[in-house]
């Protein structure tokens, strides 16, 4: 971008020397060639800083400092002005010419030939000009095109700039008119073309312009719902989303974006906060969402957990029966619009239908159906519960005018007394009072409208997580989802899905709330399934100080992690995982720590810690140790929060204190001493106390806890095996630095001759001004290297032979220009005794920092990692009877740097100390550079993009089945192992890679290679040979 925007000032600069030396030239020197010349000039600066232009809107940022100080409008005013000023020359020029031959009128003319010449001349000019105005005005309208313009300012632009051009042509046409007088046919038809195409064009701009200018006043009114990442309501949301605003040909996509992002919440949110507001961003948003949650089979299951998990009618009034009716209709309409063919689910729907019915509902079903030996119908189903609730809502009016007020008066008061004397009375009281409570009033604790919690649709909406958060504040009881505020649950009723001790709409939020941990209400009994090992009991859990704390990382942006105060330590300790979430930069420091982990107590380092409060604005610093683990989960199990009356009304410094999770920070006691403050709560016996600290409250002591967990050993191998065999489709998201590296790729990788990929390398923005002096660093490592060499003749000789095949193979050349700022990357040699071809391997050091404390790699971006997945490419290898390895000869050397970027690797290199030392750069991908990998694989899945059909064989294996450079495949058939194997070296010599080393279990397979093409004649699975790949 540095270089277009450089290139648009120079521009930008020669278009004002050009009005400029227009103006001081004198008229005598402004003929007729020298406007026409100084015309075409303007036209080809303007049309390349035009194009210049356009580029950067779609790759820089808007707030650039190009954008912002107006430098497109500002140019182009200058040229406006300059092409009036040629207008004004030719017009005065005209004039001039005209007003003398007007004197000579009056004369006698000898020569009447030489006249007329001298008038077809001058004709012949004012043409020859204005059909370069013709070809100028041609440009224009070509580059217009309609259907992709949006923005009302790109249209607006378009037509000022075919009206200034087709000023210039209307008014040179007059005073050609004049001179013609109807006798040139050619040009009058031309002139009539070129007037048709500007009546058409500017008719076509001002008709978007308007629709454009009448969107931009109002947005649609259609409101559209919130989407929170919530699968089932994905279908309502894009229906409206894409009919409002995607298919709205007004709108722009940078509108469009703007609205969208507008209207998503929680997880959807999350998905796509890396996108910035700009119409490029647009469609790869849109994509994202849509590839996320247009899941067929998760919107289908939603709606079945909706239809399934639908409270059981309780009372036999209007309301429930309702909520029955639409949940129920609402449901199977949605599964039909997914393209379910429910046709035969009637009998199951209207069995489901019938156990959420109350004994009188179901009575009355049952009477009214009018063929009962046969199947029921789902219409006649719901036809019965619509005319029911239509039937009772009436009477329910007049019950609740008549007599509820009095009813639910009274049971205020008895509520108000339980809460008065809530521990004098005895338990069995309390708990009739709170059933008949909630049995009587019926309103939702979350919109307080007239249903149950779990019908209620805001609760149905939120994602499972938020879920858990409501009913912990709402103080609802997870399993019968009703607030009856005691220990015990008296529903018998378990989960539909997993059968434990929850509600059937909270299954999906248990199950990332505890994954390993079932937790199960006290007196209800636990049953052992598949031969797991169950604890249960009462248990005594030490609370610890745990808090959640801000801290800050590299970028300035907090990171919330957990952190244990402890008295008894005198060193802040960090976790290494959570040092790397921070990516602070880390001093290196020895030291061994006593009393943390259980076989690694080394430190990894120091990092300086900058912590802030979740409630307030305080903040401290400190210096902490990193070390690979600190403590085990605190506490030891999740158990279920505890009602203590003393904890009420209080911010606590760790919210989730009763959730067992890891301890990323371990303060030691000077912190504690710095945050302690006097107030202290104390609650009942078997309750923690409260200690107040600037960071919140802090809970300590023994609470009772009552424990049902799970003894699953190999956890993380069982998840990791059905991780494997899972088939799921791999995400493409980018982040926007992969995204960046993607586009870069590309947009400028090209193909030589030969067939081999020439691309660039992915530097972050504004490198050049990080990128410190490297070169004194370098020499300094090659002088040790040569005294290393001096003493080793055998690793010198196999060093300088090494070099030589990199400059015969043109990997590397001199380099004879300067380039600033450029990068020495130091090298030396790595011995590999156990290979077949290259004992030496020169090992170029990108990771080596220079002056300014950055290496070239932590100025490179990495770019996705395009790389298959090793266990699982090892077990698709293994199921096939005819297999064979290869190993691609020199990757990363055949895929070329391009010339613009060889500054960036170069290095020092003499054959002999009596030689001068030279500087080389290299000019193929190096072995070692944080982007080799990416930039090797993306060439390879290029390859099979531009030459992939012709081979299509080897065009799948090279998906699926190719690490790094190692190949590893196989076929069911002898006959199409061979295809495929042709079909490899073929498709890889295409783009100029050559397949080695090959190896197969079967002899067959190396019949028709080359000696040299073999590492092994035959794998013999049945013995101890082994031949190795993968490095």
């Amino acid at each position: 971008m540095e270089g277009l925007l450089q290139r648009q000032h120079i521009i930008a600069e020669a278009i004002q020397k050009l009005s400029t030396n227009i103006k001081k030239d004198s008229a005598i020197r402004k003929t007729a060639e020298y406007i026409r010349k100084r015309l075409v000039n303007l036209e080809e600066l303007w049309d390349e800083f035009e194009n210049n232009h356009k580029k950067l809107t779609v790759f820089c940022d808007n707030k650039h400092e190009y954008f912002q100080s107006g430098v497109y409008l500002s140019v182009k005013e200058l040229y406006a002005a300059t092409c009036a000023l040629l207008m004004d020359i030719t017009s005065t020029e005209t004039v001039a010419k005209q007003g003398t031959s007007s004197q000579g009128e009056g004369d006698e003319l000898h020569n009447v030939s030489t006249e007329e010449k001298g008038t077809l001349s001058k004709t012949d000019e004012l043409i020859s000009q204005q059909r370069t105005n013709f070809r100028a005005f041609s440009r224009v309208v070509r580059g217009i095109d309609i259907n992709i313009i949006s923005e009302k300012w790109e249209l607006q632009d378009k037509l000022q700039m075919v009206q200034a051009r087709w000023k210039t042509i209307d008014d040179l046409h007059w005073q050609i008119d004049n001179l013609l007088i109807g006798t040139e046919v050619d040009y009058e038809q031309e002139y009539v073309e070129h007037e048709n195409i500007y009546e058409t064009t500017k008719r076509q701009l001002n008709q978007k312009l308007s629709h454009t200018s009448h969107q931009q006043q109002t947005m649609p009114k259609v409101e559209i719902p919130a989407f929170n990442g919530n699968y089932a309501q994905w279908p309502t949301f894009m229906d409206l989303y894409s009919e409002a605003i995607h298919n709205n040909p007004f709108l722009s996509k940078t509108q469009k974006l703007q609205y969208l992002k507008g209207k998503l919440k929680g997880e959807a949110e999350r998905l796509v906060q890396h996108l910035n507001v700009s119409a490029e961003n647009y469609d790869a948003c849109w994509d994202i969402l849509t590839r996320r949650y247009n899941n067929i089979q998760l919107l289908f299951t939603k709606q079945i957990q909706i239809f399934l998990s639908q409270p059981v009618v309780h009372h036999h009034s209007a309301q429930e029966l309702k909520n029955l009716h639409d949940t129920t209709l609402e449901t199977i309409h949605a599964i039909r619009n997914l393209g379910v063919d429910t046709t035969t689910w009637d009998p199951l729907l209207v069995h489901i239908l019938t156990e959420k019915m109350d004994t009188e509902t179901y009575s009355a079903y049952m009477e009214c159906r009018k063929a009962p030996r046969n199947l029921p119908s789902f219409v006649e189903a719901m036809e019965f519960l619509e005319s029911k609730f239509t039937a009772l809502e009436p009477v329910n009016r007049k019950n609740n005018k008549a007599g509820f007020p009095k009813h639910e008066a009274k049971n205020r008061n008895n509520i108000e007394a339980k809460e008065f004397s809530s521990k004098q009375l005895p338990m069995k009281f309390n708990n009739k009072t709170r059933t008949y409570h909630v049995r009587s009033e019926r309103k939702c604790p979350l919109c307080k409208s007239d249903h149950i919690l779990v019908a209620c649709k805001t609760f149905q909406g939120m994602a499972p997580e938020d879920k858990i958060n409501t009913i912990t504040q709402l103080k609802v009881c997870e399993n019968c989802m009703y607030c009856h505020n005691d220990k015990q649950c008296n529903s018998a009723k378990t989960c539909r899905v997993c059968n434990n001790k929850h509600h059937t709409t909270l299954h999906d939020a248990m199950q990332q709330k505890v994954p390993t941990n079932n937790l199960t209400p006290k007196g209800v009994p636990t049953v052992a399934q598949h031969k797991s090992h169950h604890v249960a009991g009462n248990a005594n859990e030490v609370l610890l100080a745990t808090i959640e704390l801000c801290v800050l990382g590299e970028n300035g942006m907090p990171i919330k992690l957990r952190a244990l105060l402890d008295q008894g330590s005198q060193i802040n300790l960090i976790t290494e995982s959570a040092a790397q979430r921070l990516g602070l930069h880390r001093r290196k420091q020895d030291a061994i720590v006593s009393g943390v982990g259980i076989s690694n107590n080394k430190s990894h380092g120091t990092v300086l810690l900058t912590c802030e409060s979740i409630y307030q604005d305080y903040n401290f610093t400190v210096e902490a140790l990193v070390m690979a683990n600190l403590l085990n989960n605190l506490p030891n199990y999740t158990f279920e929060r505890q009602q203590w009356p003393h904890l009420e009304n209080i911010s606590l410094a760790d919210p989730n204190y009763n959730i067992s999770r890891p301890v990323d920070i371990l303060l030691d006691a000077g912190v504690y001493a710095q945050i302690i403050m006097d107030g202290i709560l104390r609650g009942p016996i078997h309750a923690p106390i409260a200690q107040q600290t600037k960071l919140g409250w802090v809970l300590l002591g023994n609470t009772t806890t009552y424990q049902c967990h799970a003894v699953l050993n190999n956890l993380e191998d069982i998840s990791r095996f059905w991780e494997i065999e899972e088939i799921t489709e791999q995400s493409t998201t980018l982040t926007s630095d992969e995204q960046y590296c993607e586009t870069l790729y590309k947009t400028t990788t090209t193909r030589r001759s030969d067939g081999r990929y020439e691309v660039r390398i992915p530097m972050k923005p504004a490198f050049e001004r990080q990128l410190g002096s490297s070169k004194s660093q370098a020499l300094a490592q090659f002088r040790q290297l040569e005294k290393r060499l001096s003493r080793d003749q055998s690793l010198s000789e196999s060093y300088k032979t090494f070099m030589a095949d990199y400059i015969r193979l043109n990997h590397m050349k001199q380099s004879l220009t300067s380039v600033q700022p450029s990068c020495y990357l130091p090298h030396h040699g790595v011995m590999k005794l156990d290979s077949t071809t290259t004992k030496l391997r020169v090992v170029f050091n990108a990771s080596n920092k220079t002056t300014s404390g950055y290496s070239l790699n932590e100025l490179m971006e990495r770019g996705p990692n395009l790389q298959q997945d090793l266990q699982a490419l090892i077990l698709r290898w293994r199921r096939f009877p005819f297999v064979y390895t290869a190993d691609i000869e020199k990757f990363y050397r055949e895929v070329r740097i391009q010339e613009q970027d060889q500054h960036l690797q170069r290095i020092l290199w003499r054959d002999s100390e009596e030689d001068k030392i030279k500087e080389y750069q290299l000019c193929t991908v190096t072995y070692g550079t944080k982007a080799a990998p990416f930039l090797a694989m993306r060439t390879i899945k290029q390859l099979i993009y531009d030459d992939g059909a012709q081979y299509p064989l080897a065009a799948e294996i090279l998906q699926s089945q190719l690490y790094v450079d190692d190949l590893l495949a196989g076929n069911y058939d002898i006959q199409q192992a061979k295809a495929t194997q042709q079909q490899l070296i073929n498709l890889l010599k295409q783009g100029g890679f050559n397949l080695r080393k090959w190896a197969s279990n079967d002899k067959r397979l190396l019949e028709d290679l080359k000696p040299d093409q073999i590492s092994q004649n035959m794998i013999d699975f049945k013995h101890a040979e082994t031949n190795k790949t993968l490095g």
